[in-house]
């Protein structure tokens, strides 16, 4: 059997894996971390401030995946110095407790809001987790590529427009819109 591309070329179907999505190949799967990184110690009359700042790779928007900085202390906040911290309270997370030295700590002991989960950071060691894969594909009767693909895209290629519905560690998968039939692409390395 042969079938056409969109180039008017032939391919020879032999295992039917030749065109659509069983011939789309999974390339790469990149975590996207959640990270909250110890900056800096600012102390003053007032005590030891922590700049601390949060990743969120995972983030819908591009803007909202680039590192952003605050402010955060055990207690009140200072009020003159811009910040969203109240105390202890913070974007994302709670400042529970401070190992070692308030001016130079050994670590900071953090609440995530999301999950409740307390974890520990340091300036060597920034806190990290895996909220999200991101993928590579490519389709080789086409020419077409694609990198960085996250959950919720969209792709058209052999003929059909498709979603990105779940990526995780091992595997894509696609809903193609004509027909609701999902396709689950293995990633292997």
């Amino acid at each position: 059997m042969w079938q056409k591309d969109k180039n008017g070329a032939l391919i020879k179907i032999t295992t039917g894996h030749e065109v659509g999505p069983g011939a789309a190949v999974v390339t790469k799967i990149t975590p996207l971390n959640f990270s909250i990184y110890l900056d800096s110690v600012l102390t003053n009359e007032l005590g030891a401030r922590y700049v601390l700042s949060i990743e969120d790779q995972s983030a819908v928007y591009p803007a909202q995946r680039r590192r952003r900085t605050h402010y955060v202390s055990m207690g009140k906040g200072n009020d003159t110095v811009p910040d969203k911290a109240v105390d202890g309270k913070n974007e994302g997370f709670t400042l529970k407790d401070v190992k070692g030295s308030p001016a130079n700590p050994d670590q900071l002991v953090i609440t995530l809001a999301a999950t409740g989960a307390t974890n520990t950071l340091s300036k060597s060691q920034p806190f990290r987790r895996v909220d999200a894969y991101s993928a590579d594909l490519k389709y080789d009767p086409e020419k077409y590529s694609v990198t960085g693909m996250r959950t919720g895209d969209h792709l058209a290629f052999a003929g059909d427009d498709y979603n990105v519905i779940a990526i995780d560690k091992n595997d894509v998968i696609l809903l193609a819109q004509s027909n609701q039939k999902k396709y689950t692409l293995r990633y292997a390395p």
